[in-house]
């Protein structure tokens, strides 16, 4: 994968953001592009080197190491050649234990040790191609495997003082429009909220999200639509009346940012396909 050429095309994975979902996975990458999404993740080196980049920080991971990654963390993987990659999507709601438990406590980022990854690593393996995306099905199981792994890495790691973030934030940023997208968001009011100038945020959005604001944001309305059309209280609503609920003023401008995010991805695939 081309990671530079896949910089522009940040995406929110919206089939596997439910709250109720659960998806553990290990398979051979060549690198994922930039994304975000509200389920935390861990994501798992079991062979070759992979750079991970957080809210634009670069971190190296080998063999045997891992990394939590928050909520609307903006992440990526760039990968030389290929490499042997787990990951762990885990659904908000499964984690109520562990913040009851820890309150105003956050997972540590980074876990590097080898040796004692060992039984996270190989649980992981255990559980592999277990994926529930927002399904009511064997949930009491979901919840054990995250309260397992979740032990395991806080028997091995501890937790971490949550960080206050500046108000500046990338990832502030990204939750905030995500949580207000159905509203009439400008770049005007954004910048307003957050204390920058509007040419400030525009840049902001040019140099960290590589989006343009309009772009990012009509990303975010879309996949809301797609959560509301597979919520079964909202059966009865058509696209239009959901599009509307979402932010969109017009049914059409949904289905432009569908066209937009259906060729995107096709070129990305095709991109991906030359490269192989």
């Amino acid at each position: 994968m081309k990671l530079d050429y896949d910089l522009s095309k940040l995406t929110i994975e919206a089939e596997r953001d439910h709250p109720n979902a659960f998806r553990a996975e290990v398979y051979i990458s060549d690198g994922f592009y930039p994304h975000f999404h509200r389920n935390p993740e861990i994501y798992l080196v079991y062979d070759g080197t992979v750079t991970v980049t957080i809210n634009n920080v670069e971190y190296v991971l080998h063999g045997g190491q891992a990394m939590c990654i928050n909520s609307y963390d903006i992440h990526s993987y760039k990968i030389d050649g290929l490499a042997r990659v787990g990951f762990v999507n885990i659904g908000l709601n499964y984690t109520n234990n562990f913040n009851s438990l820890y309150p105003r406590r956050s997972l540590p980022t980074d876990l590097l040790d080898v040796d004692k990854n060992k039984p996270l690593f190989d649980f992981i393996e255990q559980i592999k191609g277990t994926i529930a995306e927002n399904s009511d099905r064997r949930r009491l199981l979901y919840y054990t495997y995250v309260n397992y792994i979740l032990y395991l890495i806080v028997d091995t790691y501890g937790t971490s003082t949550t960080k206050a973030q500046t108000k500046h934030s990338t990832r502030n940023i990204v939750q905030y429009i995500y949580e207000n997208a159905e509203k009439n968001l400008t770049l005007n009011s954004i910048a307003k909220e957050f204390g920058y100038s509007p040419g400030s945020l525009s840049h902001f959005f040019s140099r960290y999200i590589r989006i343009d604001f309009r772009t990012f944001l009509s990303d975010i309305r879309m996949q809301k639509v797609w959560e509301l059309r597979d919520n079964p209280d909202y059966a009865e609503r058509s696209i239009a009346d959901l599009a509307i609920l979402c932010g969109f003023n017009s049914v059409s401008s949904y289905y432009r940012a569908c066209r937009r995010y259906d060729s995107n991805n096709n070129h990305v695939q095709e991109q991906k396909a030359t490269d192989d």
